[in-house]
């Protein structure tokens, strides 16, 4: 009754490694660990002492040669013939591997297997019970950071997930440091993480963690004497009074991450409502524009390409433009990123495609000034990535029964040289077949020289940064020029954009630019007027106080005019 033994089975040599004698008038308080103490004595011996079978307990055990393992014991009262109890019976067993195999599960459960880190079942569970504390009666100042790796799958592409998998353990480590232990981190999903701060002073400790979140992360990750570089952008939620769900307030923060990617990445922005009227708009506006091909919304609007030096339309470039049914015209800066996100570019531009190339065709047909007329189409990433490309345009140019060469494709320069090696392959299969390509936007990206005599292209684009701003910055009449230069050396042609004013035409048409487009000679117009434009004399259509007679690069005298109107393209 004062539990000591009276009695030990030989097989607590198995089990502990001592011999029975060694344990008689022992304890068994002896060998179990210290910090079991008490729950031993609350939930065995003492039901026992009171004639009660309580339920195995699990605890840990110090062997003879010191290390623990777990065991499960269990405790029975044994009674004399008066029904005193008169000493007890322990029985124990070796769970040890069962209890290891508990452990990892839970830790399984609980936290990411690759960083150790919390998972999003243990971040979502704390921050419903902070939510429920942070009501307008509750007084404790909490923030939620939405961390998002920027342009991580690069590196996984580029180097492999085994670089990536260490770069995302890397981040880990360092978040973990900024932070204070009671705070938390957790990885929610590949690079996304997520980091509670509880207990604030103020607002302000939570802009000084993600200050500090964003500096950290720009030290390089040294991986085989290869430094990779990475950011991170951060969305940050600061006030948890107006949440009842944890599922809200993580969404918000995801919401204030992406705005601070599109503020240009390495960032933080903080959560406003207003953010998230963006996202439904522009939710909303996605599933619009899925149904806006099979409703017939999508239209085609042309803008001249014209003949600098002879002022005739020699092309027209194809603009796409959505009447929605309730907005009425949607801007194409608005969809068509939605458009390119959604993988809906790609039947879009083969709509495009054959529209275009049907209409061309019909003009070629129909109107004697149109024998040579092109059109060119502007292709996107995705249409660049799709397989299907070129087996389109082949049974796009043999349904409408145009050449090849009566059709241009308009690349950007920093499209082009994302993916060089494909790019190049596929725009000279491309070129082989005798369709035109052009670069779109030229001195807008990051092409590089060495890239650019490589490319198969037939025309550069010179922007119309560079061009409707060309009186008010010799810079830009400086990089006009030399793009036009650049062209003339590698045998390209130059396509000058946004011409609006003669002057602007005047100074092209003197340095030898070929072609040109703007608001000068027309807006865009949809395709039922196009054709008439087509019978249209740019030399005879401006007023003659207007004119001027420009000498340009093949020595040809043309009068042309102004036109007051200067809104962009």
């Amino acid at each position: 009754m004062e539990g000591r033994y009276t009695y030990v089975s030989p097989s607590c040599k198995t089990l502990l490694g001592y011999d029975p004698e060694e344990l008689l008038g022992l304890t068994p308080y002896t060998f179990i660990h210290p910090d079991d103490h008490e729950k031993a004595f609350e939930e065995q011996h003492r039901p026992a002492a009171t004639g009660q079978v309580a339920p195995p307990l699990i605890t840990r055990a110090r062997k003879k040669d010191g290390d623990y393992i777990w065991i499960e014991t269990l405790v029975k009262p044994i009674f004399d013939a008066s029904g005193n109890i008169t000493q007890f019976q322990t029985t124990a067993r070796d769970v040890t591997d069962r209890v290891r195999v508990e452990q990892q599960l839970r830790h399984a459960a609980l936290n990411d297997s690759l960083t150790g880190l919390p998972n999003r079942c243990v971040l979502m569970e704390r921050l419903q019970a902070v939510i429920e504390q942070s009501q307008p009666n509750g007084r404790q100042l909490s923030a939620l950071l939405f961390l998002d790796l920027d342009q991580f799958k690069v590196i996984n592409d580029s180097l492999g997930h085994l670089t990536g998998d260490k770069r995302l353990v890397w981040v880990a480590s360092k978040l973990s440091q900024v932070v204070r232990i009671t705070d938390i981190v957790a990885r929610i999903s590949g690079d996304e993480f997520v980091i509670l701060l509880e207990d604030l002073d103020d607002q302000n400790q939570a802009i000084q963690v993600a200050e500090r979140v964003l500096e950290e992360l720009k030290a390089p990750f040294v991986m085989e004497q290869r430094e990779i570089f990475i950011t991170s952008s951060i969305g940050i939620v600061l006030d948890f009074s107006p949440y009842q769900s944890a599922e809200d307030l993580v969404r918000d923060a995801d919401i204030a991450m992406y705005q601070a990617k599109a503020s240009g990445r390495a960032n933080y922005a903080l959560f406003a409502p207003q953010m998230r009227l963006k996202v439904v708009e522009r939710m909303n506006l996605s599933n619009d524009l899925r149904r806006a091909l099979e409703y017939q919304e999508l239209l085609l609007y042309y803008q001249p390409i014209v003949a600098l030096d002879r002022l005739t339309i020699e092309s027209f470039e194809v603009l796409l433009r959505w009447q929605h049914p309730s907005l009425g015209m949607v801007s194409p800066d608005q969809f068509i990123p939605i458009a390119e996100e959604t993988g809906l570019i790609v039947p879009i531009g083969q709509w495009l495609l054959q529209t275009a190339c049907r209409h061309l065709a019909g003009w070629r047909r129909g109107i004697s000034r149109a024998q040579d007329l092109r059109v060119s189409v502007n292709l996107s990433v995705r249409q660049l990535q799709s397989q299907e490309l070129m087996v389109q345009l082949d049974q796009i140019l043999q349904d409408s029964g145009l050449p090849p060469n009566a059709l241009t494709l308009e690349i950007t320069e920093s499209v082009l040289v994302k993916n060089f090696g494909m790019t190049n392959q596929l725009l000279s299969q491309v070129q082989r077949q005798g369709i035109h390509i052009s670069i779109d936007d030229f001195g807008t990206g990051y092409s590089s020289l060495s890239y650019l005599h490589r490319l198969p292209v037939d025309a550069l684009k010179i922007d119309r940064t560079f061009v409707s701003h060309m009186g008010q910055d010799a810079k830009n009449q400086t990089i006009a020029e030399s793009i036009i230069a650049l062209s003339n050396v590698l045998g390209l042609n130059a396509i000058a954009e946004g011409i609006e004013t003669a002057e602007q035409l005047h100074w092209l048409q003197d340095h030898g630019c070929e072609y040109g487009q703007g608001y000068l000679f027309s807006r865009p117009v949809p395709a039922d007027q196009a054709g008439d434009l087509l019978q249209q004399n740019f030399q005879t259509s401006i007023p003659s106080h207007h004119r001027r007679l420009p000498v340009t690069k093949a020595g040809h005298v043309s009068p042309i005019g102004s036109v007051s109107d200067k809104c962009p393209n």
